[in-house]
């Protein structure tokens, strides 16, 4: 992945010290599953960026996906994609940020590990996910609440196969040549907005510098499982491949 050093503003004087989640309940498919520990939260600067960690724990015995298959999203290698974003409001209860739950890069939590580590909690366990808060939202940011999102990555299935065992499955299913069409869509669509936001980065565009960088990665995932899987593409399908690869590697010189 490209890592960019992006200089972020100093956190200034009307800086809250300390922040509560508005409620508990976490918003979404995953709110029986997980809760927001209430309590005061502290908003820190890291040299780049402010940072809200808040701590999760998971409060139910039952996952509606198994842990060991899942991933966050951005990780379509897995069965599943757990996802969660945060809503940041102001004193009058406005959203004034929004990181989206199916979000990854900077417009998702600040490190897909803290999705990873939430994944993995045993009951009652806790764990800490993090948000970048930027200087205007901070100016404003009086409350947040946490959201989610579970999809289950049709390419994979949810049974507990092996990924290889599910590759080979779906390679010798009449319907997977449509399977790896929708595949290498996404990919292009991924390819298309890279190249859009990498030219408006050139131009120095700040939001665009920030963003391409998880639509980057995302495309980068993306064009690994078509590679390794290239002996179950079709000519057509390995053409358009490479051609979509080209067109990305062009774009940067």
């Amino acid at each position: 992945m490209v890592v960019m050093a992006i200089t972020a503003a100093s956190c200034s004087e009307d800086s809250i010290p300390t922040i509560k989640p508005e409620q508990a309940k976490i918003k979404g498919v995953l709110g029986s599953c997980y809760q927001v520990v209430d309590k005061e939260y502290s908003i820190e600067n890291n040299g780049m960026f402010n940072v809200l960690s808040v701590e999760i724990q998971r409060i139910s015995d039952n996952l509606p996906f198994t842990p060991q298959l899942a991933g966050g999203y951005g990780d379509d290698d897995k069965s599943y994609n757990v996802g969660f974003g945060i809503e940041m409001l102001d004193k009058k209860g406005s959203v004034i940020s929004t990181k989206q739950a199916t979000g990854t890069g900077f417009s998702g939590p600040y490190s897909s590990d803290d999705v990873i580590a939430i994944i993995n909690l045993l009951k009652d366990e806790t764990g800490i996910i993090r948000w970048s808060v930027d200087d205007e939202s901070l100016k404003k940011l009086h409350t947040f609440r946490i959201t989610s999102a579970l999809k289950e990555n049709s390419l994979f299935g949810s049974s507990e196969q092996t990924t290889n065992d599910r590759a080979d499955d779906a390679a010798g299913d009449n319907n997977s040549s449509k399977e790896w069409d929708s595949v290498l869509d996404e990919y292009e669509k991924l390819a298309d907005k890279y190249i859009s936001l990498y030219k408006k980065a050139q131009n120095g565009d700040i939001s665009a510098m920030t963003d391409y960088v998880g639509v980057l990665e995302s495309a980068e995932k993306l064009q690994t499982k078509l590679e390794k899987a290239k002996s179950d593409l079709t000519t057509a399908q390995a053409s358009r491949l490479t051609k979509i690869i080209s067109k990305m590697a062009n774009a940067a010189l």
